[in-house]
């Protein structure tokens, strides 16, 4: 993540084939299938967004909230992969459903915004029901109950949005 931050952040060029190439021949074996199948989705979201805002002397809150943004706009896209779906929608959901306002915010539309297709929304949907269902219920669980509550405001906001398919309906 860190390492996307920078890269979105701070505009500099990523090429992950030329990356790959770089690394000594025992750490690039390592890794069969480098660069992955993704890769024009991975640079695409990498790569420094064309759009900007001046702002005459914008606050350290202002320049914080900004690079949230722009992260969770970077990797949003990478949804539509199979391959980083339920990892990403885990912690997106996280922020989503979270309490900070600002991260959930941002979170919210980014993922508004990639759910653009039904296609799109019937493959996260399928996703947050498959969380449900590995989710442990217990008390005991730390996971669930920091998870939990989270997926069901992300659900909720879904559901207040039309962002769920029919098929889910049922």
């Amino acid at each position: 993540i860190r390492h996307a931050y920078q890269r979105v952040l701070h505009g500099e060029a990523y090429d992950a084939v030329s990356l790959a190439d770089s690394l000594p021949v025992e750490a690039s074996s390592s890794s069969s299938s480098w660069p992955p199948s993704e890769i024009e989705t991975i640079s695409g979201c990498l790569a420094k967004s064309r759009e900007t805002t001046l702002i005459a002397e914008p606050t350290k809150a202002e320049l914080q909230a900004a690079h949230d943004a722009a992260v969770f706009d970077a990797l949003t896209p990478l949804i539509a992969t199979p391959t980083y779906r339920p990892a990403l929608l885990k912690g997106i959901v996280v922020s989503v459903g979270g309490i900070t306002e600002h991260t959930a915010k941002d979170a919210k539309r980014a993922l508004l915004r990639q759910l653009n297709t039904d296609a799109a929304r019937s493959e996260v949907c399928s996703e947050l029901m498959h969380l449900f269902d590995t989710t442990s219920l217990k008390d005991s669980d730390p996971e669930a109950k920091r998870f939990m509550a989270p997926l069901l405001n992300t659900v909720g906001i879904l559901l207040a949005q039309d962002a769920v398919p029919q098929e889910f309906a049922a």
